[in-house]
């Protein structure tokens, strides 16, 4: 009874001292909250352009609600670039006004209409009141894009709508595989060539425009599935990935720049949730 008692007691030590640590690197550690939308609805009018998993539609009132208040509180909206440059590898120099700001991010999946028809016009909303450009990273699958397809989901961005947002200066576009399949379940010689592709298709839809140097640059992993052999793959054509984990993205200790942290928001989480999630950024000191 005492050995045991005494191996009960070491274990809780060993807790103790891992949860401690845990605690204290993750107060170290700088903290990027990398949000993970699907499709947008209007709550006026729910039945419009539907999605395929209406338990991840958001409503662009909620959304409205959350930026109105990240946006009066000063944060920083990144697009995949940025993050990429000023966080993960440093290559750039974070400017002097960003100092003292908390950096979010906005991304969304699957590349629906809807976010153009809801978000597009409410990110042209804030521009005219508040003179700010909030740009939202979408993660696409291009073999949606030909609208004269007959096969074609309607629910999709063409690429015409996606030029739209880009020429606006709101769009960063990104891949998301060419087909949006599990990569998991294909041979490797299927695997590299959705991601090849979709880079390819992706470059030729924006061709011509601003900042088409930029477009897919980085990959989300469908359907949230990686192994190593995908991983592996992705990497000789993007320079960072994502993931849903449904954690904050954390700099400066341990980084895997083909496994970034994002938090996956359904219909059902507040705007209060979200504006909590915001709070826990890091807030960029002078010495990042």
């Amino acid at each position: 009874m005492k050995l045991r008692r005494r191996w009960i007691r070491t274990l809780l030590l060993i807790f103790g001292f891992a949860l401690a640590i845990y605690v204290v690197l993750d107060s170290l550690a700088f903290k990027v909250p990398i949000f993970g939308f699907h499709s947008i609805f209007d709550r006026r009018t729910p039945d419009e352009l539907p999605s395929r998993a209406p338990y991840l539609d958001y409503a662009v009132q909620d959304l409205e609600t959350v930026l109105t208040t990240l946006i009066r509180g000063d944060y920083w909206f990144l697009d995949s670039n940025d993050f990429h440059d000023y966080f993960l590898t440093r290559s750039r120099t974070i400017p002097p006004a960003r100092i003292g700001q908390k950096p979010v991010m906005l991304t969304f999946d699957d590349g629906y209409e809807n976010v153009r028809a809801y978000v597009l016009p409410l990110l042209e909303k804030f521009e005219r009141q508040y003179d700010i450009k909030i740009p939202i990273v979408l993660f696409l699958n291009p073999a949606f894009f030909d609208k004269n397809n007959p096969k074609r989901p309607q629910k999709y961005l063409t690429c015409e709508g996606v030029r739209e947002g880009l020429t606006a200066g709101f769009y960063d576009v990104q891949s998301a595989g060419f087909q949006h399949v599990n990569l998991t379940q294909l041979n490797e010689r299927d695997i590299e060539f959705d991601i090849a592709e979709a880079r390819q298709k992706l470059q030729e839809c924006v061709r011509g425009l601003d900042h088409s140097e930029d477009v897919a640059r980085h990959f989300a992993y469908p359907y949230n599935r990686v192994n190593g052999s995908i991983e592996r793959l992705v990497k000789q054509y993007h320079e960072s990935a994502y993931r849903y984990d449904d954690r904050m993205q954390m700099l400066g200790w341990t980084q895997r720049p083909y496994r970034i942290s994002r938090l996956g928001i359904q219909r059902n989480d507040s705007p209060q949730r979200l504006l909590r999630l915001a709070r826990r950024a890091s807030t960029l000191p002078k010495s990042f």
